[in-house]
């Protein structure tokens, strides 16, 4: 059997599933869908909707559709044997993605990490799904052993903001990411206070100011590197030397670009846009942590 959870609100998606030669059961949302013997309404709320269909599925497959979708396409995800099965949308907001990728590392291997139409296997899920918002894909592959999946491409189609905001922020409390930001931003407030220490220090016993400057900086950078090491992203580290200056390369490599992209907006929004050159270094230096952040959780500790 397989089983249909339906979330949107379209007829024609509905008759096409009904028309399909299989043994199946379909779940909606919305009473005006219910006209047929195969359909199911279990609750109006979104999040527990899927929730409880999910809790209430019979089929040995499970299809998702949160989105309107071509019957071709419907059926390649339906007689997918992958795993997992989804449309990857050829058009993303890149935001959204940056977002999921960074706070919710498993999302990675998708391009799409809220696919909206998709089918997994029932037993790839067993009892570890929970706290459904309106897109379950992202915790099915967060908390699921999968091992096959299949990528389907497909168009670009809109959804709301809120919901992944919702589910954004709730996972990455529950993945620890958040966490790990907040470590993170520490490790950069005491690397910025041993630099400040540094460099007082070099001035006053008449150490050339370009000297001492660089000195400090690259204090600085090894400084918030070995506290991100042991203790930010220790679940991370891989054994050994050579793994050790790898990082390490890759950190400094990666601190120096985001030192040039604090300067740069310091310089563009001070001189071209008239910002006061205080607020544009905050702006500079903030646009910078991110670029810090989210480039050495995807590239020096890489899961």
């Amino acid at each position: 059997m397989i089983s249909f959870i339906v979330t949107v609100k379209d007829k024609k998606i509905l008759d096409a599933i009904l028309e399909m030669e299989l043994d199946k059961e379909i779940f909606v949302p919305y009473d005006g869908m219910a006209s047929n013997e195969f359909v199911k309404v279990v609750e109006t709320d979104l999040g527990r909707f899927i929730e409880n269909s999910l809790g209430m599925c019979q089929g040995e497959k499970i299809v998702y559709v949160g989105a309107e979708i071509d019957e071709k396409t419907l059926e390649k995800i339906v007689k997918s044997s992958a795993d997992i099965a989804c449309i990857q949308r050829n058009k993303r907001h890149g935001l959204w993605k940056f977002l999921f990728h960074t706070f919710i590392p498993k999302t990675r291997k998708f391009k799409d990490p809220l696919s909206p139409v998709f089918s997994f296997k029932r037993e790839v899920i067993g009892n570890s799904i929970s706290n459904i918002i309106t897109n379950p894909f992202p915790e099915i592959v967060t908390h699921t052993r999968y091992k096959t999946m299949e990528l389907i491409n497909y168009g670009k189609i809109d959804d709301s903001c809120m919901g992944k905001f919702r589910y954004l922020l709730y996972e990455s409390k529950r993945n620890g990411e958040l966490h790990r930001l907040l470590k993170f931003s520490i490790a950069g407030i005491t690397s910025v206070i041993a630099s400040e220490i540094l460099l007082w220090f070099l001035l006053i016993i008449k150490i050339d100011l370009i000297i001492a400057g660089l000195a400090s900086i690259e204090l600085s950078i090894l400084w918030s590197f070995v506290i991100n090491d042991i203790w930010t992203f220790f679940d991370r580290r891989k054994k050994g030397i050579l793994s050790f200056i790898t990082r390490l390369i890759k950190y400094n490599a990666l601190s120096i670009i985001g030192l040039i992209i604090n300067v740069i907006i310091l310089i563009v929004l001070s001189k071209f846009f008239g910002i006061g050159p205080l607020t544009a270094n905050l702006i500079g230096m903030g646009v910078a942590f991110i670029w810090n952040f989210a480039s050495n959780n995807a590239w020096t500790w890489l899961i």
